[in-house]
């Protein structure tokens, strides 16, 4: 007895839903960790963590206001 081959269709509909699920989870990545990671969709909202020497200039600055 042979197995009914999976409706080739539904099969991409499932994938589909699965792709989608992981596009949203990684979109609340992005927002939780301030956008330190870069998504391949949208790298335009994304901004690169800053450099420790920014850090430490920042802190500069605000001491020495």
């Amino acid at each position: 007895i042979k197995e009914p081959t999976p409706n080739k269709k539904m099969e991409q509909m499932e994938n589909h839903k699965v792709a989608a699920k992981w596009i949203t989870y990684k979109q609340v990545n992005l927002r939780l960790h301030g956008r330190q990671y870069h998504s391949k969709r949208s790298p335009r909202n994304t901004t690169k963590p800053k450099s420790m020497k920014e850090r430490r200039n920042e802190l500069v600055d605000r001491l020495q206001l």
